[in-house]
C-alpha cells in the first residue's frame, strides 16, 4: 500500500499516537497527586478583603425557660425616716362609761373610778406626742380600762417607781434614756388645789404609759429598723401586743422582771 509505504507521513502519525498513548496516565497521575496533597500552595486572588464587623453585635439568645429573663439588681439604700411622732388624741377618754368589771382586787389603786374619769377631763390641753401604734393603744386600754396603773390614791406606787428606774437605765441595753423621759411629780409635794394635783397625776400616768410602751418596743424590735435603711434586708416584725403590755403591767408587781424580759434571752446577747 502506498500509504503505509510512505515513510514521511507515518512518523508524524507515530508521534501523536506515543504522546496521546503516555500523556493521559501522566495527567492522571498528577491530578491523583493533586487529590491527595492539595495541589500545591494556593494563592488568594488579590484585591480582595473579608467584610467590617457590625457595628451592634447580635444579643445572645437565652431561652425563656432557663430564667434568662431575671434581672439581678444591687441592693437600693434609703433615707432613714423613723415614725412620725403624733399626739395621742385623749378627747376619746372623755365620754368613757365606768368598767363594767373592776380589775382584780389585789391591784386595784386606790383612786379609781370618779377620780379618774375627773382626772382625763382635764386631758383636753395636754400634748403628748408618741408613735402612731402607741398613741391608738394607750386610747383603746384606758377606754376599756378606766383606772390608774402608776398611781395609789395621791402618789406614785411601787410599780410606776420600778418602771421610771429601768426606762433611766436603757443605756445598759444600749438604748438612749432621753427617749424614755417622763417627768416625774416631786415627792410628798402637797397642793391645796386638789385638782391641779390629780391634772399633774393623770399626765404622768399617761406620759410613763407611752414611754413604756416604746421601751418594751424597742427592747423586743429594736430602736431602728434595719428593713427602713437598705433594701437589701427583709426581716419580718416581731408582733407586740401593745395593749396587752400595760394590761399585764397593770396586774403586776413585778414590773422591772416583765420589762426587761422584753429584750432578747439568748445566750449571744445576753454575752
Amino acid at each position: 500500500m502506498k500509504f503505509l509505504g510512505n515513510k514521511a507521513t507515518v512518523m508524524p502519525l507515530m508521534a501523536i499516537t506515543a504522546t496521546l498513548a503516555f500523556g493521559v496516565p501522566q495527567a492522571g497521575a498528577q491530578g491523583l497527586f493533586d487529590m491527595l496533597f492539595g495541589g500545591g500552595v494556593r494563592h488568594a486572588p488579590k484585591g480582595e478583603f473579608p467584610p467590617p464587623p457590625p457595628k451592634n453585635k447580635p444579643k445572645p439568645k437565652v431561652s425563656g425557660g432557663g430564667g434568662g429573663n431575671v434581672k439581678i439588681s444591687s441592693p437600693s439604700y434609703y433615707t432613714y425616716k423613723a415614725d412620725r411622732l403624733v399626739r395621742v388624741d385623749f378627747s376619746a377618754l372623755a365620754a368613757t362609761p365606768a368598767p363594767a368589771t373592776p380589775q382584780d382586787a389585789a391591784f386595784v389603786p386606790s383612786a379609781t373610778g370618779a377620780a379618774f374619769r375627773d382626772a382625763v377631763a382635764s386631758l383636753g390641753d395636754y400634748e403628748l406626742l408618741a408613735e402612731p401604734d402607741i398613741a391608738k393603744a394607750l386610747i383603746a386600754y384606758y377606754s376599756a380600762n378606766p383606772d390608774f396603773i402608776w398611781i395609789s390614791g395621791t402618789s406614785l406606787n411601787s410599780r410606776a417607781q420600778d418602771a421610771v428606774r429601768v426606762l433611766g437605765e436603757a443605756s445598759s441595753y444600749g438604748l438612749t434614756p432621753a427617749d424614755y423621759t417622763v417627768e416625774v411629780p416631786a415627792a410628798g409635794a402637797s397642793s391645796t388645789d386638789a385638782n391641779a394635783q390629780l391634772k399633774e397625776l393623770v399626765r404622768f400616768e399617761m406620759a410613763l404609759s407611752a414611754r413604756v410602751l416604746r421601751y418594751a418596743h424597742d427592747a423586743q424590735n429594736g430602736r431602728v429598723d434595719p428593713n427602713r435603711m437598705t433594701g437589701y434586708y427583709d426581716f419580718p416584725a416581731k408582733p407586740l401586743d401593745l395593749q396587752g403590755v400595760l394590761k399585764t403591767l397593770a396586774h403586776t408587781q413585778q414590773v422591772r422582771t416583765y420589762l426587761e424580759s422584753r429584750h432578747p434571752q439568748n445566750a449571744e446577747y445576753q454575752a
